[in-house]
């Protein structure tokens, strides 16, 4: 589990994570991220992907846009990212960062496509539509060069992920490229889909998906109409064990996320050459017979959170972990309860630290950064809501 592998590979990280709560330094449903290992993950899989000739547009919305995070990761050599929607692009691009690829999930609002092409000069839009396709094209027609288009793709029957909807089916393109290559201002350099790969847990392996197929085919479509080869784009699941499969399906670009904290579905198992980078932070505020109740917030539901440790020292690491309860998914997540073991002690104000795969740009949990924590000298960033601003709601008290 995602807990017992950070215990083992980054157990400062938890240490620092109880003492720095424990001093008020940071609240309670907070994400504490430790920026060296996260530099080192973002090393790792930019060395193998120029390897085998891949490029890399980084993912942030997991750690909420965080800033000083953000800023390790292109250290550690990925310097472009990936937005999925109108305001992540917005937020990074207040940043400074280049962006590689928007509107990769959540297509960019009509009224937003101008002000973020012409201003923030994206190197990819991703398209779903003939629609979006003429309106960017528009667009493009006024600017210094055309509108470099990702079509999106997607395989016949429903989508992998509900809420996720869109795109072109392959048999849609065949009929609609003509159209598609012939828009002045909008050039139609490649294709995109997602997700390209998934993790098969039964065997334990990456496969690749429906929509790898299809992108694959759209790919040929593509560059039978141009006449010259297309930028694939290949994004899910994006880590260091993926990066051969997608290389050898003739992909050009993929998407790190969760690899680069050390958060994938397969290291859950245990699997992985990147490290944990990330542990939830919270506080104990009720004890019961047999249970203890801790402060919730952006608490992902589908993020693989089972257990959590709880103490208020650095022997919190040789604690046994409790089992940890979600309210149901009908309920918002102000709590989550502790299942207490007979004789486990616990009080108010104890430090509960969880590992899960977060998803914080979509709820309400904030991001603190930690430098500095493996090379002797740490440093902790400013205290970050969910979208990666300063947070003036929390200020550590005086000592």
């Amino acid at each position: 589990m995602y807990l017992e592998r950070a215990r083992q590979l980054n157990g400062t990280l938890i240490r620092h994570a109880v003492a720095l709560h424990q001093a008020g330094a940071i609240p309670p449903a907070s994400y504490l991220i430790d920026t060296d290992t996260v530099r080192a993950n973002a090393a790792l899989l930019a060395a193998q992907a120029a390897d085998l000739n891949l490029r890399l547009f980084f993912m942030s919305k997991q750690i909420g846009h965080n800033r000083e995070t953000v800023a390790a990761i292109r250290a550690g050599g990925i310097d472009k990212t990936v937005a999925v929607d109108g305001r992540s692009a917005e937020l990074l691009s207040q940043q400074g960062v280049p962006l590689g690829n928007v509107g990769h999930l959540s297509q960019i609002p009509q009224a937003q496509l101008e002000s973020l092409l012409a201003g923030r000069r994206p190197e990819f839009l991703t398209v779903f539509n003939l629609a979006q396709a003429r309106r960017a094209a528009q667009i493009g027609a006024g600017l210094d060069a055309p509108v470099q288009a990702l079509l999106k793709v997607r395989p016949d029957g429903p989508a992998t992920f509900p809420g996720q909807e869109g795109g072109f089916y392959v048999d849609e393109l065949k009929d609609q490229l003509p159209a598609l290559t012939s828009l002045p201002g909008l050039q139609v350099s490649g294709v995109t889909a997602y997700p390209c790969t998934t993790f098969d847990r039964a065997a334990s392996c990456f496969r690749p998906t429906a929509e790898l197929s299809s992108l694959a085919q759209a790919a040929q479509l593509v560059g039978d109409q141009t006449g010259s080869a297309p930028h694939v784009n290949a994004p899910g699941n994006t880590a260091a064990e993926t990066l051969e499969l997608l290389a050898d399906w003739g992909c050009g670009s993929a998407e790190p996320g969760h690899a680069l904290t050390g958060t994938g579905p397969h290291h859950r198992q245990g699997r992985g050459a990147e490290k944990p980078a990330i542990v939830y932070v919270s506080e104990i505020v009720q004890v019961d017979d047999g249970t203890a109740t801790a402060i919730g917030g952006g608490l992902y539901r589908r993020g693989g959170l089972r257990h959590a440790l709880v103490g208020t020292g650095h022997s919190i690491t040789e604690s046994a972990p409790v089992t940890v309860t979600l309210p149901d998914a009908q309920y918002i997540d102000y709590y989550f309860t502790l299942e207490l073991p007979p004789g486990h002690r616990v009080k108010v104000g104890d430090t509960v630290v969880a590992v899960l795969r977060p998803q914080v740009f979509v709820g309400y949990a904030r991001t603190v950064a930690l430098d500095g924590l493996h090379s002797g000298n740490p440093v902790l960033g400013m205290v970050r809501d969910s979208q990666g601003l300063e947070d003036q709601a929390w200020r550590a008290p005086s000592r």
